[in-house]
Parts: C-alpha cells; structure tokens; sequence
C-alpha cells in the first residue's frame, strides 16, 4: 500500500497457509514465531495467560534465572601491552550486559618498538600490574568472574624464572662406535645439547655385530618414478627433495650379496599442511618386497604410518621391519586418498609421494622409536618378536655401564673387550620449549614432572596476582586456566629415575639404551619396557603438575580449569581431569582439518567420568576469521558441540579493546572469531547469548546418560575414542563414554548390574578394547565388577603390557583369563543391540538428528539438533516411561506442554519439527492425568495443551506481504541517514557508496494496521530473508530477536489496531572493510589491529572481493494461525 499500511481487511482474508511447528505435537505453555508457510512447524513462544506449570520446577527456575556457569566465558587477549584503563571497564560492561559471566585473562606478546598506548602495559611491568588490579576490581563491581592462564601467552606454564634445570627435559646422547680388544680414551659426544644445558645420565658400551652395521650406501638405486638421481636417495648427508610425485611406481635397491634388512629410515620434507612438520603418509606407507633374483618378489610389510599430533616432527623416521635377508628389496607407491579427517593422524596426509631420503640399514632398531619413548607424541604398532626375533637383540647382561669410567670432562677411558662397540653416553637437555605468544613473561616450560617446578610457575604468575590483589580484586580472580597444550612432550627429568621405579618396581637405567633405539633381551621386552615408560610419562604429568596446580587453586579459594595434553603430551586422555574443576576441550570454525573432535571427547568423558558437572570448550576459533561469522553459524557449530556433550562455551576470542570508540577494533592477528561490543552484529546478537545461556542451563543439570563404557586401553598415549574406533560398533539410538584405567581402578563400583562411579556416570555395558594385553592389577579389578553383576565384553587377555612385576603377574593373569573368559563370564564378541534393549532416542522418518540425554531423580531431558539444512520432520521414540513430555524452547525462552503423544510402558512417542539447524529441549517430569491426542504422526496436525485443554493449531488464510514503503535509518554514519523504499533489498543495491559498503545496525520502519484481538487466533510476523540478524519492535516496545531462519517473531496477543513495527537489522563487517580497502588511515570508516599479517594485507577486498547481501530482503508478511480446543483443561 501505498502509505505503507497494511489494511485490516486484508488481515482477515488470511487462509490456506499450511503449518509449521517446531515442537511436533506441541502443546503449549507458549507459542512462538512460526516458520514459512512450505514447511510446517512452530516454535514455542512467549508465553500465554493459559501457560501451564512445569513439572520441573527446579529447571525451570535455572531457566529463568541461569547460575553463573551457565553463562557465557571469554578469552579476554591483551594484546601486545595495548591496554587501557578505559578499555578494560568498557569491555568487562560490555561482557556483563551480553551475558557473559568469565573473562579469562591472557597477556599476548609485547609492544615493540612502537607501543600502541603509552605507557605500555607490557606483562610483569608496573603498569601491567595496575591494569591487572584495576581488571579485577571493575570485574568485581560487575559481577564479573576472571580466569587467568597460567603464564605469560596462551600456552602453557612457562616464565623466566623456570631455569633449564627447572624446565621441561629429554633424552639425548651421543654414539660412538668402536673396536675393541684396546683401551679406549677419547672425549664422548653429547648429542644434541640446548641452551648450553647438559646433564650426563649415564654411559653404556652395547655390543654390536659387524653384519649389523651394512646399510643402502652399498646398494644399486632404481626407480621408474620420476627421480633424477636414485643413488641420493641412499645418501644420508643429502637434503634435496628427491621425490615430489603424485604417480605410482616403485624404487629398487640392489645388493651385490645376501643383504639383511632390518629398518629404514625415511627422511621427507616437511608436511605443506598443519603447524609442525609433521610426518607424511605416502612416504611412510610403502609397500615392501624382496626378491632373491631381482625377478620374484615376496612380500615383506608395509611401513606403518603412524598416528601424531599436531606439533609432531618426524620427517626423519626408523622404520623396523620384519628381519629378512634378499638381493633385493623393492618399495612400492599405490596413489591413495584423500583421506577423511583424523585430528590424530591429518597432518601431513597429502596424498603425493614426497622424498630427500630412503636408507636400509641391517641394525636392529626400535619401531618408530620418538614416539616409543615418549619424545614425540604419536600412535605406533607395537612389534614383537616375529619382527625381530631376540637373537638379533642385545642380551640385557652383555651392556657395560661405564659411567664411572667417565671423567666431568666428558672423556672415557676404559680397556675394551674384544669385538665391536657402540657406546652411548646418554644424558638430558632442555627441551627448549617456550611459551607460545608471550612477551615480557617469556621463558621455557617447566619440568612436568618435577612438581616443585609447577610451584614455582604457579607463585610467580596466578599467585603473584592473588598477592597483588585487594579483598574485592580477589573476589573476582576465581580461576587459575591451563589453555592449550602447545608444549611438545618431554620423557626425562633429574627425578624420573627415582620416581620410575616407584611406580614399575624396577630400575631404568639398565633399560636406557632401549630409550636410544636399541632393542634388549627381544622386542616383545623392549616393548614392555616401553610401555611401562610411557605410563610413568603420563603419570607423572598429571600426579606432578595437574594435582600440586588444582591443591594450590583449591587453597586459595580457586579452582582450575584446563584443556587436554594430547595430542602434544603423551597422556591418558582423561585423567587430567581428576584435578581440573573444569575440564574442557577446543572446537574451530571455518577450518574442518584444524578441528578438535578428540579434545571435545576428551574433555566430556574425562568431566562424566570424573564427577565434574561441567566440560567446557574454547569455542569458535579459526585460523583466520573471513569477517562473515555471525550467531546463526555459531549455533550450527555450537549446538554439534552440546550433542557431544559440551556444555559451556568460552568464546574465542574476545581481544581486549583499548580504544572503545574504533571498530571493529583489536583482533588476535585474525584469529578465532571477534567478540567484541565493536562487532557489528553485538546488540541484536543478545538473542543468541540467550539461547546459548538457557542452553547450557539445561545442559549442566542433572547428570549424563550413556549406556556403554568403552575402555580406552592402558598403552600411552589415550584419548577418548571416536565414534569410527568403537569396536564392536554402538547400535543406533545409544551413547557413550570412554572410560579410563584410573577411573575403573579407583572409581568405578556396581549396583543393579550397572557400572557406576561416584558422580554420577552409569553404564549397563563395559567394552573392552582389542588387544591381548591387560595389567593384572586391571584383570583383577575386572574380575571384581563381574562377580559383582557387571557386564563386560572383549577380547581374552594372553599377556601382560609391560615388565611390571614380570612372571609372578603373568601367572595369575593367565589364571584370572582363563576363570572369566574361559567360563564365559566374559564374552569376547556380543550383539550389543540385543545386549542393551530399548534404544536411549530413534528419530523414525529422517535421518541425522544429533542428540544427548541427561535425567535426575525427578525428570529426563533430550536435547535434539537438527543439523541440516532443510527442515526434518520425525516421531521421536524416547526412552521414558509415564511422564508427560515437555518441550522447552531456548530461542524464546519458552516451555510448551506437549499435546500429542503416546506412551506403551517403556517408550515415549511424540512428532517433532525442526527447522533448518533447530533444535529443542524435550524433558518428562511428573504424572500427567490429562488425556493427550495419541494418534500421532510426522505429518499430522499440531497440538497443544494449555490450562484451557488440548488445542489444535492450523494455519490459516494467505500470507499478507507488507510491501512498503518502507523507512530505513543509518543510524551509525558519522552523518546518519535515511532512505525510502517502495521495495526491500539488500544495502549493497543502494546507490550511495556509504550505504552500499555499510556494515552495522539500520533501522526499518513501517505502519500497519492490525485486527482487533481474537482468542482464537494468533498473528506472527515473517521477516523473510535477513542479512544477517535483527531485533523487533511494535509501538517502540521490543518484542523478539531474529537471529536464525526462519526469522519470525509472534506479535504479542491482544495487539490490534494500528501499529508501528520496527527492525533493526545488523550485518557482518565484511562489506564495510571491503569498501575500506586501499583507502589511506584518514579515510577509512574501520579501524583494525593488525593491518597486516605476517606482513601481509589480510583483511577482506582488493579485485574479486563480492560483497555480501546486507539488511531486511524480505518478503515481509503477516502469518495467522488458528487454534482451536478439542478438550476441557
């Protein structure tokens, strides 16, 4: 119309506009905006005069009210001493009004030559300490709680008071071969020593045979792959890249006699992917063969690619191979891939063939031995000794300990006997590992296995800020933070020796040369060895660092929150979270092959396990944000992430804003995503926060449901398992958790034929994984379970992991199998849905519902997303008997009483619609004596029930497009301005540069003329299209965000009569730093920090830079619903 008002008249010829409702057969305590007219479902609204009670009342007050917790976290960066006093209060007010609850405090690098602010706040200066003091003084008076990380940058405990003999520690050692039948005297090599700190450890003579010492460098080379010089590939002093190929083919060495091969070592360039060079998958697959004519081949093995982290470097890596003698041995490449994503194993998983080196070698060696020994983070197969059978091992009694043979200098002397020798003079350095992202507070890691190091970290950063602190300062500094593991591994220290054998219950000095590759008694020793090494590696860790961290928190009144070691540190995946009072994991966005899937498993088991309501995420980072982020993709991600049982959110990143007046300001170099009151979407973005708060609410009450257990295994390191590793595979409509060894050992008792441990976690089914191998200490634990009614199920263990104890273990191991698996106790395979029964949740009619289960004492929730992109339609079959089903809206904030359902005794069926990324809450609590519609379907009609009774709601009429004109303000110009519209579209389309490059809030306005009020009928508003977010108001009063398709809001009931309707509409920054591109400083609408990354403009524009759709797109109309009563209340 032309006035830009929308007649009464037309309102009334509504009809014909088909339903749609979120909560299928949802009855109401509330109703909602409904979505287009194509798709049928409701979401629940506010709520109505005829609302009825929950059954959950203490739910529904932790809905209306969320504690603490349940509100949003941030990563708070100050970045590069640009901080202000100003800056630090607009942020802290910003965050309280946003709903975010924790600020967690971290000190990025260090101002340079050229401070942003003066006087700089540098880390450890004066200045930094008042900032540090007025922070928590303003967050106090806020009501804002504060974290601080554990040092100087985001990882991980580090300062300039950790000393090299303090610091985190490897083994080195130098090698020396000789002939004996003489008296050697002769300075021994170090190895490779760092920042000029060595510490001798000892000194070991080995004895080897002649035969052993033969390698490639006597081969002949050949290859039909694309290979200028073969010969080099044998040559280790080169370094060229050799081999760059996609194409198949293979590469043959030629020995002029009987050759014995008994390793190679691969040598690649780094990988083109990922942080650390890491280890390439081509290269370390090949398929190996011998031939005794050069004519047959046999097969021999394949190179084991093995798993590893994302800071792992093993471009130069041994392989053991099965011990074979030939003429001649060939490697073959078979093109693969690409392959799926794994977090433990993805870098470096290009599929070309890339090589500097080949070399054989006829020594006797340790399989992958970095990672064996604890000084690489990885997964390897572990070798017996059909690989390498012990005769070609060095007998444990023929090792000479000649450490008292060498003076201080360094310099040995001692009579050899006869024959040929290595000797290793094998010692500790620092790693020389460092705080990533520090400035003034740089220094190396300390010693985690040394826990007077973790003290003196923990005095000199969090608890030098508690001491600086006044009563309300300490008030509000609550948590001590230990963010992402990024500092390597370590396997040695001055006290591991002593603390090695306390725990194993032998020495591990007789065993140091395995520790250097060299394989003692047999493989199947070496491996045991090895085993019972990387035990002691992740032991240590958390007995020395995790737990004297959480006591010094818990005796300040503090608590501690940490992210997991793996996959850097070799460790239990869980068991960190024995000490940690939150133990949380890590999630990406925009960036699938740097996601964290492990650490969210990680961190979700270790809290179920553990008893910690809690299991937290830093959440939303990103290699480098496009300036397109915004809530609805954060949901999608965001909601993933609860269905795996996350539930709080600790955004990344919101980077600490000196100047409160430019936007969209200060950023992590472009990393993670921006929070910030300067991002242009922050106000309507409340909408969002919202959801999330009253989420996270819900999703921290009561406890977990899983119905299996599945053991992660006791070989270092472990992580929770993925769902692609569960062996036998989990049925359909079930979870899970992993479980650890500490857990069942110290935890884990039986009541009523489940598993049970102390906080809450239960289980109807323990899996155990396949392996052979069990400690007896776990077998006789496992025995107790069982005899107490536990189920159990897995493979019969025939030997013991490690050295621990030796033959006696093994005895009563093999006595302990044969009782309970040999009686059948124990079953080694088992149908586990024929096991388990009724499933948790079936979504029957579609696929992909993503899902978690909690319950209490008093009620069981089901929290449902649908992560597609097109509308999903099912009857959901939830295993829940006699309570009537609720359905609870975190959008809106609203709770409907379900209207249509049907329950046979042990299963609750009802219809459930969810839009495109929509999800809900389902909860049963309390007896419902009211009688529901009970034929239900995916398709049927929509019911609710009220106080009024069981209503149906249907739509009617035809929707009423309110074309315009349409008033459209920029408020946030420097000059503001206003347009008319006959028609909607996007600001990109507007003539004016500043309007068509605008990023921010503008504000629609229109007239419409609505009917009176009816009880039987409600009115919705259908915004259509909108980029990317808005806020809604009729008559100046706010009535809803639309921050998710569909973006509808219900007009309030009672409304009639002519109105005003008012959106504001917030897009990303994009378009605005598009059209700054190439401007100078003076001319730009946006100010950022930093312009350029690693030297380099990264900010979005420049040619081929598309703008993106901006502002209300439409159409707009006005949608009508009927409801109708079918019951009394």
């Amino acid at each position: 119309m032309a006035s830009g008002t929308m007649g009464v008249d037309e309102l009334n010829s509504i009809g014909g506009i088909g339903r749609r409702e979120l909560l299928a057969g949802g009855g109401a305590l509330a109703l909602s905006s409904a979505v287009p007219c194509t798709s049928g479902y409701w979401r629940v609204a506010a709520a109505l005069p005829q609302a009825l009670p929950t059954a959950a009342p203490d739910l529904a007050e932790r809905w209306r009210n969320p504690p603490r917790d349940a509100h949003l976290a941030a990563y708070w960066y100050w970045m590069g001493g640009a901080v202000t006093r100003e800056g630090i209060t607009a942020d802290l007010t910003a965050m309280k009004a946003g709903g975010i609850g924790r600020a967690a405090m971290f000190s990025i690098g260090k101002s340079g030559k050229t401070p942003q602010v003066s006087p700089p706040a540098d880390a450890l200066t004066s200045v930094w300490w008042e900032m540090v003091e007025h922070a928590a003084t303003e967050a106090e008076r806020l009501g804002v709680e504060l974290a601080m990380n554990m040092c100087d940058g985001w990882a991980t405990a580090s300062g300039p008071w950790i000393t090299p003999q303090l610091s985190m520690q490897h083994l080195i050692w130098g090698e020396t071969r000789v002939d004996g039948g003489r008296t050697i005297d002769m300075a021994l090599p170090t190895g490779d020593t760092k920042l000029g700190y060595h510490r001798d450890v000892a000194v070991i003579a080995v004895p080897i045979d002649r035969e052993w010492e033969t390698t490639s460098e006597a081969a002949t080379v050949t290859s039909d792959l694309p290979l200028a010089n073969p010969a080099a590939l044998a040559d280790l002093a080169n370094d060229a890249v050799l081999i760059d190929t996609e194409q198949g083919g293979s590469i043959v060495y030629r020995f002029a006699k009987p050759f014995t091969l008994r390793s190679v070592t691969v040598r690649t360039p780094n990988a083109k992917t990922g942080f650390a060079p890491g280890v390439l998958r081509a290269a370390n697959s090949l398929r190996v063969e011998a031939s005794d004519d050069g004519a047959v081949w046999r097969p021999v093995g394949r190179l084991d690619y093995p798993g590893h982290g994302w800071q792992t470097d093993l471009t130069t890596l041994t392989h053991a191979v099965p011990e074979t003698t030939a003429r001649a041995f060939r490697f073959v490449h078979r093109p693969e891939g690409p392959f799926d994503y794994d977090e433990n194993q993805d870098f470096g998983q290009e599929t070309a063939l890339r090589l500097k080196g080949l070399h054989l070698s006829s020594m006797p060696t340790v399989h992958h031995l970095p990672i064996k020994s604890g000084a690489a983070w990885g997964r390897s197969r572990r070798m017996d000794d059909t690989v390498l059978p012990p005769a070609s091992c060095v007998n444990r009694a023929a090792l000479v300990d000649l450490s008292k043979s060498m003076d201080v200098n360094g310099r040995l002397r001692w009579r050899a006997p006869a024959g040929r020798w290595r000797i290793l003079r094998i010692g500790c350095t620092t790693t020389g590992k460092k705080n990533a992202a520090a400035g003034l507070g740089e220094g190396l890691e300390c010693d985690r296995f040394n826990p007077e190091a973790a003290k003196l970290q923990f005095d000199n950063w969090f608890g030098k800020a508690l001491a600086r602190l006044g009563p309300a300062g300490k008030r509000a500094l609550k948590i001590v933070h230990v963010d992402s593991w990024e500092a390597h591994t370590q396997n040695w220290s001055p006290v591991f020796p002593a603390d090695f054998a306390r725990r194993r219950g032998y020495d591990v000095l007789p065993w140091l040369a395995t520790m250097a590759g060299v394989p003692i008694d047999s493989m199947e020793a070496s491996e045991a060895f090895l085993f019972d090494l990387r035990r002691t590696i992740a032991e240590l860790a958390r007995d020395h660092f995790y737990a004297p961290v959480a006591a010094m928190a818990h005796a300040r009144g503090c608590r501690f929150s940490g992210e997991p070691q793996n996959p850097t540190f070799l460790a239990d995946g869980l068991d960190y979270a024995r000490y940690v009072d939150e133990p949380m994991g890590e999630f990406w966005v925009n960036t699938p092959r740097n996601d964290k899937p492990n650490d969210v498993k990680d961190a979700v088991s270790g809290a179920r396990i553990y008893g910690n309501k809690i299991a937290g995420a830093e959440a939303f980072t990103q290699g480098l944000m496009t300036w397109r982020e915004h809530p609805y993709l954060f949901k999608r991600i965001g909601d993933h992430n609860f269905c795996e049982g996350i539930n709080h959110l600790h955004l990344h990143v919101w980077a600490m804003q000196p100047w409160p007046d430019r936007a969209p300001g200060m950023t992590l170099n472009g990393i993670g995503s921006h929070f910030a009151a300067q991002q242009s979407w922050w106000k309507p973005g409340q909408g969002w926060r919202d959801y999330v708060v009253r989420a996270q609410a819900l999703l921290q009450a009561g406890s977990a449901v899983a119905d299996v257990a599945y053991f992660i295994g006791e070989d270092i390191p472990t992580r929770a398992l993925m769902p692609r590793n569960l062996s036998p595979a989990l049925p359909a409509g079930f979870a899970y958790d992993s479980i650890n060894r500490d857990a069942l050992l110290r935890l884990a008792t039986v009541r009523d034929g489940r598993i049970e441990l102390p906080g809450g976690a239960s289980y109807r089914v323990l899996v155990l994984p396949q392996t052979d191998r069990m400690t007896l200490p776990l077998a006789e634990r496992i025995a107790r379970l069982v005899a107490d009614g536990a189920t159990v199920i897995g493979p019969r263990p025939t030997r013991l992991p490690g050295l621990e104890n030796g033959a006696a273990d093994d005895e009563r191991l093999t006595a302990l199998a044969a009782d309970l698996w040999g009686s059948g106790k124990i079953a080694e395979t088992a149908d586990l849905a024929r096991l388990l029964g009724a499933p948790a949740f079936v979504a029957e009619g579609t696929t992909g519902i993503e899902w978690t289960h909690r319950r209490s004492p008093d009620w069981t929730m089901f929290f449902l997303f649908n992560p597609s992109d097109r509308e999903a339609r099912f009857v959901g079959h939830f295993r829940s008997a006699g309570a009537a089903p609720e359905l609870w809206d975190a959008d809106r904030g609203a709770i409907e009483a379900a209207g249509a359902w049907r329950n046979d005794g042990k299963v609750t069926s009802l219809p459930v619609m969810l839009d495109p990324g929509g999800s809900v809450f389902v909860l049963f609590a309390g007896k419902s004596d009211r009688r529901p519609v009970s034929d239900i379907s995916a398709t049927g009609p929509r019911f609710r029930r009220t106080s009024r009774g069981v209503e149906r709601i249907t739509y009617i009429g035809v929707p009423i497009e309110i074309r315009g004109p349409w008033n459209l303000r920029f408020a946030e110009l420097s000059r503001p301005h206003a347009v008319k519209l006959d028609h909607l579209r996007s600001w990109t389309q507007l003539e004016e540069p500043d309007l068509r490059f605008y990023s921010g809030l503008a504000t629609y306005s229109i007239a419409v003329a609505l009917p009176r009020a009816r009880t039987d009928r409600e009115l919705v508003l259908d915004l259509g299209a909108v980029a990317n977010l808005a806020t809604v108001r009729v008559n100046g009063r706010q009535i809803g965000y639309a921050w998710r398709p569909p973006f509808h809001v219900p007009l309030p009931a009672g409304l009639g009569g002519r109105v005003t309707i008012e959106i504001d509409v917030a897009n990303t920054w994009r378009n605005r730093l598009i059209g700054d591109h190439g401007k100078a400083e003076t001319e730009r609408v946006t100010h950022v920090v930093p312009m350029l990354r690693k030297g380099q403009p990264w900010l979005p524009g420049g040619e081929g830079a598309e703008l993106d759709p901006a502002g209300l797109l439409g159409p707009v109309r006005i949608l009508a619903r009927s409801v109708t009563r079918l019951s009394g209340g």
